[in-house]
């Protein structure tokens, strides 16, 4: 069994780094670096304090300035060791670490020939030095660059041949002219020129670097090795002038320039590490150096030291120099003007693309719907913008020095106030809060916020609040919210209507045969008649619920608004209390409108009865009818329950039922159309007069809204699509001849017992020749008996049926009897059910519950059409839907 090796758990991760210094200097990377420092800082002190004799002693000064050399060598190797930096950029810093190291070479063999007092050697040394010269320049050399833009390069340029003309002047001021004038070995010479001039190779090596665009990683660390590389030049200026007068000696003020150096290298190297370690996450070591503010200080400090140099020249009686120094001055001052041409021209055109960004956002915000509030962490406002005025209602200048906690409605006022202290404290953008604001004409509007911090910026000091008025949206979620809860109701009622429809269907055909059979006792007759009420009751209840469910199968046909309101006027007035006043006032002449005209009554009856009931102590009801219609600009009905129902534009009739009774808060309003909800006593109302209301106008195409005020009365309002003139045509009904006796032939299919036996016994009463059969399996079998020969002259079919369908068996039959007749009938009304099992126009249809003599007369109609009584099928032009 192999032996389980447990993992280590992962180091967990350092703690985050907030200041520059501190990335600077964490890790053992900075503590060598802090060590090299104070070591640097304690080899100035011995510089300054020990006596110049004393420093006369270079075993000890070369011993003393191993450790910059050593970190000029061990920081660029460490940062060309990070896995996080490209090829380039790590080879590169691999070459300075080697050219840094021919220089800890040099003077390490110049530490040992002095040891063995063998100094006529020390020439020698001069060789790796020189290398150090040819490496730093491949290594630079090998530091990847990116694109600068066009300005910018132009006034680095210019920084660079201010510089290599002030560094040329003052070699030559320093170091060829002393060796020019004094003479000597001109080996030594050569050998002492060459470290200066190398130097500003170098120096120009790094500028076009910078020039060209170092990658953003490496910036900060060239910056610093700009720094680096012009103490290296000052030290070797001064090494050279010391050299060729043989004024040289270590441990001078001239080794602690170097040492710096060292120093600023390796400085260097350790913000390459640390960017490279960030990765972005960190903030830069120095952010001084992040915006290369050094860098843009040297050409300025090269023209200052030339015009110091022209000075000393002057005073100093070295009146040879002043003619070439005072033409370096004038050529530098120029590239120095030139440089601020530039950058005045670069600035006006940066000035202007900032007034051209500042007018397009002032532009985006004076024009935004939305709306953008600047708010001090306790809620002042400082700035609102102009679509404000439509939210808030008042002017923007108005509303700055307010708080916005004032506006807010009580119940929010406190999350608000919490939302604000939160955006002020964390940086970022804050979720989306949702609050209530007070408009200026009182009313509450639904605001959506969301919060940006913007405090420690100096241009906005404060909160960024995003705002959107969301009224309107959650008015129509309401209303989507409202649709779906009464349309999954409809579902229901639909769903139970068939099996509903036949439990009558069965009470009242059963109901009718004991009527039509021997004499009944008067008591007998009246509990019959008792049977037939409820049944009748139970079929509106069924109505109401399928009219509400918008699934009924209705009649609508053109009819006069004001003639039905006027037929049912007495009716209504046999409703009334004796309080009540009833007024009805039609004054639509033109109003035709397309509805089932008992529907229409129904609406009006249960409007009527609805105020009757809100008037217990007596009262004025008026019923009011007229034209009206809507354009695009006024197709939103507005409604008491704050709702806005959208109204398609066009033509309508009003139809307003008005009442002085106990009105209603808006709580009972926003659940008025409800089924099943009623503010009546248990047992008063069934809680549907309304939601049928709502079910008829709706399946209409029309809208009904409510106005209310508790104590001051409602009003209902409905408006109807009124008719253009061409189709206003008023038309009734078909009315069917009484019904009459036949001796056809039926095969009856339906899977309700009662039903089935009703309808045979009284087809049978009739004449009719009746093969009842329990579903549509036994009505196949039947009809395909003794090879289909068997006479039938009308199939008569439930729609609802298991195993075969009444779809399904009319289109079987059909195909062995193409010309025979066919009356659907069904207690289930969806339309879906009825779309799915019916051939159309083709088939006749009756609706469950039917009264018996309904049917006979339906069975007569259909069996009397066209042509003669043998097995034949309606064709579909000639069969009235119902």
């Amino acid at each position: 069994m192999p032996r389980m090796v447990e993992m280590a758990p992962p180091p967990p991760p350092p703690p985050p780094l907030d200041t520059p210094w501190r990335a600077l200097i964490a890790g053992p990377g900075g503590a060598a670096f802090v060590a090299v420092a104070a070591w640097l800082a304690a080899y100035a002190l011995w510089t300054a304090v020990v006596p110049a004799g004393a420093q006369a002693y270079p075993v000890f000064s070369d011993i003393a300035f191993f450790p910059f050399e050593l970190a000029a060598v061990a920081f660029p190797w460490r940062a060309s060791r990070h896995p996080s930096l490209d090829p380039r950029t790590r080879r590169a810093w691999r070459i300075i670490s080697a050219a840094y190291a021919c220089v800890l070479l040099s003077n390490a063999l110049n530490l040992t020939l002095d040891a063995v007092g063998r100094a006529d050697l020390n020439r020698l040394t001069e060789i790796p030095s020189l290398a150090y010269l040819v490496l730093l320049l491949a290594g630079l050399l090998s530091f990847p660059t990116a694109p600068r833009a066009a300005a910018e390069r132009t006034k680095l340029g210019l920084d660079i041949a201010t510089v290599q003309v002030a560094g040329s002047i003052l070699i030559w001021l320093y170091a060829i002219r002393p060796a020019l004038a004094g003479g000597g070995d001109w080996l030594t010479n050569s050998l002492a020129l060459a470290y200066p001039l190398g130097d500003l190779a170098i120096l120009l090596v790094l500028s076009v670097l910078l020039l060209r665009g170092a990658q953003a990683g490496s910036r900060e660390a060239l910056a610093i090795l700009v720094a680096a590389l012009l103490f290296e030049l000052f030290a070797d200026v001064a090494y050279a002038q010391l050299s060729v007068t043989h004024a040289y000696q270590s441990g001078s003020a001239v080794d602690l320039f170097w040492g710096l150096g060292d120093v600023m290298l390796a400085l260097s190297a350790r913000v390459q590490w640390v960017r490279a370690s960030a990765a972005g996450a960190m903030p830069a070591p120095l952010p001084a150096l992040a915006r290369l503010r050094p860098v843009t200080l040297v050409p300025y400090a090269a023209v200052a030291l030339v015009f110091a140099m022209l000075l000393t020249a002057i005073g100093g009686g070295k009146s040879d120099a002043v003619p070439t120094l005072a033409a370096g001055a004038f050529v530098l001052t120029a590239l120095v003007i030139a440089r601020q041409i530039v950058s005045l021209v670069e600035n006006a055109h940066l000035m202007a693309d900032r007034i051209a960004q500042e007018a397009r956002f002032r532009s985006l915000v004076q024009h935004s719907t939305d709306v953008i509030t600047v708010v001090s962490p306790d809620g002042t406002v400082r700035y609102l913008s102009p679509s404000g005025e439509v939210v808030f209602g008042h002017h923007p200048d108005a509303m700055v020095g307010t708080s916005l906690l004032d506006v807010a409605n009580p119940e929010d006022a406190l999350r608000l106030a919490d939302y604000l202290s939160r955006a002020a404290r964390e940086p970022g953008q804050r979720p989306p809060f949702s609050w209530r604001l007070r408009h200026r004409d009182g009313s509450w509007r639904l605001v959506e916020s969301v919060a940006s911090n913007y405090v420690a910026d100096p241009n906005i000091a404060g909160v960024v609040f995003n705002s959107r008025d969301v009224s309107d949206r959650q008015a129509l979620e309401e209303q989507l919210r409202q649709a779906q809860k009464m349309e999954a109701i409809g579902r229901l009622a639909g769903g139970i209507a068939h099996d509903f429809n036949n439990l009558l269907m069965a009470i009242r055909a059963n109901a009718e045969l004991l009527r039509d059979g021997p004499a009944l006792s008067p008591a007998q007759g009246d509990e019959l008649a008792e049977i037939e009420r409820s049944s009748a009751r139970g079929a509106a209840l069924t109505r109401q619920l399928l009219t509400f469910s918008r699934k009924q199968v209705v009649q609508a046909h053109p009819v006069a608004v004001d003639a039905v309101i006027t037929g049912v006027q007495p009716m209504l007035r046999r409703l009334m209390l004796s309080e009540i006043s009833l007024e009805v006032l039609p004054r639509a002449p033109r109003g035709m409108v397309k509805i089932d005209p008992g529907q229409l009554e129904q609406v009006v009856m249960n409007l009527v009865i609805n105020a009757r009931d809100a008037m217990p102590h007596g009262g004025t009801l008026t019923i009011e009818s007229t034209d009206t219609s809507f354009d695009a600009s006024s197709a939103a009905i507005p409604s008491g329950d704050g709702t806005e129902p959208a109204a398609r534009p066009g033509p309508y009739v009003m139809i307003a039922v008005r009442d002085t009774g106990i009105g209603m808060d808006a709580a009972t309003q926003k659940r008025l159309f409800e089924p099943f909800f009623t503010t009546k006593p248990a047992g008063a109302g069934t809680g549907l007069g309304l939601s049928t209301v709502f079910g008829i106008v709706t399946q209409a195409g029309g809208h009904v809204t409510v106005n209310s005020t508790t104590g001051r009365g409602s009003t209902f309002t409905i408006y109807l699509p009124r008719l253009v003139e061409s189709d206003a045509t008023a038309a009734g009904p078909e009315l069917t001849a009484p019904a009459a006796r036949g001796g056809e032939t039926i095969l009856l299919a339906d899977d309700e017992d009662a039903i089935r036996l009703a309808i045979r016994r009284h087809l049978q009463k009739l004449g009719y020749q009746v093969i009842a059969t329990a579903n549509g399996r036994e009505a196949l079998d039947y009809a395909t008996a003794n090879g289909g020969g068997a006479r039938i002259d009308l199939l008569l079919t439930d729609m609802v049926m298991p195993e075969v369908s009444g779809r399904e068996l009319i289109d079987r039959l059909a195909a062995l009897r193409p010309r025979i007749r066919v009356l659907c009938m069904s207690g289930f009304t969806d339309d879906a059910v009825l779309h799915e099992h019916s051939r159309g126009a083709g088939d006749a249809f009756i609706q469950k519950p039917f009264a018996l003599d309904e049917l006979s007369r339906r069975v007569r109609d259909v069996l009397d059409r066209r042509g003669d009584a043998g097995a034949g099928t309606i064709p579909p032009e000639a069969t009235a839907a119902p």
